[in-house]
């Protein structure tokens, strides 16, 4: 915001400005900055977004035992639910309190929902596309798969970028570029990593949930922490004379 002062009362925003001195205070100096500066907002954006993934690592734990509990004529109406409200958090995690946090109400913060949704059909094409041109990962990290990672967090992180766009109007271009393209690339580079290591495909379901979980909280957190550019205070301070 164009405003070092924090909110008053007790909006969502308000809170936010709150949370954000709290937090911020645990760093040397932080104390001293306003609710709004880059590093509070980066640091509170970075924990919500490492929470959510590790919110989704444990639902999908819960997501892959379903599968053994329901009845085949069951299922597929049952995932539909169970995949939309997974890929809702996302939205409930990082978009809900950044919309708020920018001074928006509750009922076009709760819209920021469905651009967390949304991608989930096009991340489906994706992923049919890349197995059939043979780039879907099995056994060991390549330039192919690399792009598949790439491309398939791209269209994830472009659809929440545009969510914020549109709600908050604000660093347009910085948020869509920086979020985007940051972190698709840090997004492959650590699923890459994964499945550079051997041992994941032999282990369990939980351990290799647990794996997969901190790269989702990783990727997560760095999304969160893009998205929060968009809140950064950018207007040119007043020069004075002396």
């Amino acid at each position: 915001m164009a405003t070092d002062l924090p909110h008053t009362g007790n909006s969502p925003a308000a809170c936010m400005d709150r949370l954000s001195d709290r937090l911020g205070s645990l760093i040397p100096g932080g104390y001293r900055l306003p609710p709004r500066h880059p590093v509070k907002v980066s640091l509170v954006m970075g924990i919500l977004g490492w929470i959510t993934g590790w919110l989704m690592c444990l639902s999908f734990l819960g997501i892959r035992s379903l599968e053994r509990a329901i009845s085949a004529h069951e299922y597929p109406a049952i995932v539909l639910v169970v995949v939309t409200g997974f890929f809702s958090l996302p939205g409930l995690g990082v978009l809900v309190p950044l919309c708020l946090w920018g001074g928006r109400r509750w009922p076009a913060a709760a819209c920021s929902l469905l651009f967390a949704v949304l991608p989930y059909p096009v991340l489906q094409l994706w992923s049919s596309y890349a197995i059939r041109q043979g780039w879907f990962p099995i056994q060991r990290p390549t330039w192919e798969s690399f792009w598949f990672f790439a491309g398939l967090f791209a269209i994830s992180a472009a659809s929440h970028v545009l969510g914020i766009v549109l709600l908050l109007r604000r660093n347009v271009w910085a948020v869509l570029i920086t979020t985007t393209v940051t972190s698709s690339l840090i997004a492959a580079t650590l699923l890459e990593g994964v499945l550079a290591m051997d041992s994941v495909w032999l282990v369990g379901l939980f351990r290799a949930s647990l794996v997969y979980g901190m790269v989702a909280t990783v990727c997560l957190a760095i999304l969160a922490i893009c998205l929060g550019i968009a809140l950064w205070d950018t207007t040119p301070r007043a020069v004075f004379e002396p």
